[in-house]
């Protein structure tokens, strides 16, 4: 398995596109973001290792839209597991 490494930043800060593209083919939280504090389209997408199109994790459709922003997922908290006895 490879190492993801974002330039400095903390998987909980979204990073711009403009700034940089996420890895090829890794699953990301996206939103878009509009400037003046309206937020929409938060899911989860990925790019394809061509074009610019985003694409559902699956890979079943691309979005028609392109997100602002995008983040690495959020690792599963410990207190949402569950506990086997």
């Amino acid at each position: 398995m490879h190492s993801i490494i974002i330039k400095n930043k903390a998987m909980s800060n979204w990073i711009s596109v403009d700034t940089q593209l996420p890895p090829r083919g890794t699953v990301v939280d996206t939103k878009v973001d509009d400037g003046y504090g309206k937020v929409t389209n938060e899911q989860q997408l990925k790019m394809h290792k061509t074009g610019r199109l985003w694409w559902f994790p699956d890979s079943s459709m691309y979005t028609y839209y392109a997100p602002t922003h995008w983040k690495l997922p959020e690792p599963p908290s410990s207190s949402n597991k569950e506990v086997k006895q």
